[in-house]
C-alpha cells in the first residue's frame, strides 16, 4: 500500500523545509512546535509499522489561478505579493500581483506499506 502523509495546517512545517527534514534523517526537534512533532510523529509512527519513505514530494499537488480568481475562491483580498494562509489550506499561497498569478502547492511525503 502507498499512502501520502500530508501536514495537517500551513504552518505546520515550511516547504522550502520539507527535503532538508528527509535528507537529515528526521533529527530530534527538541525546539520545534507543537504541529511539526505531531507531523515527523505521524511519518516516524508508519516507520515503526514497516513503511518506507519513498520520496517527499514539495509540489504533490499544485493549482494555480489568476489573483481574481483566488479571491473568489477564498473569499479573501490579496492586496499585495506575498504568502497567505488560505482556509483549510494545508499549505501557503503565493501571490505574485505582477504577474497577477497565485500559486498553490501542497507538499506531503510518499510512503510505502509491504
Amino acid at each position: 500500500m502507498i499512502l501520502k502523509v500530508e501536514r495537517t495546517d500551513a504552518r505546520t512545517w515550511p516547504d522550502e523545509h520539507l527535503k532538508e527534514l528527509f535528507s537529515e534523517g528526521f533529527p530530534e526537534l527538541i525546539t520545534a512546535d507543537r504541529l511539526v512533532k505531531e507531523y515527523i510523529g505521524r511519518i516516524r509512527t508508519h516507520q515503526r509499522l514497516g513503511a518506507d519513505i519513498l520520496a517527499p514530494a514539495p509540489a504533490s499537488q499544485t493549482m494555480t489561478g489568476t489573483v481574481a480568481e483566488w479571491e473568489g475562491w477564498t473569499g479573501m483580498a490579496f492586496p499585495e505579493s506575498g504568502d497567505y494562509v488560505i482556509p483549510d489550506g494545508l499549505s501557503l499561497l503565493r501571490i505574485d500581483r505582477q504577474t497577477d498569478q497565485g500559486v498553490y502547492q501542497e507538499p506531503n511525503v510518499w510512503m510505502r506499506h509491504c
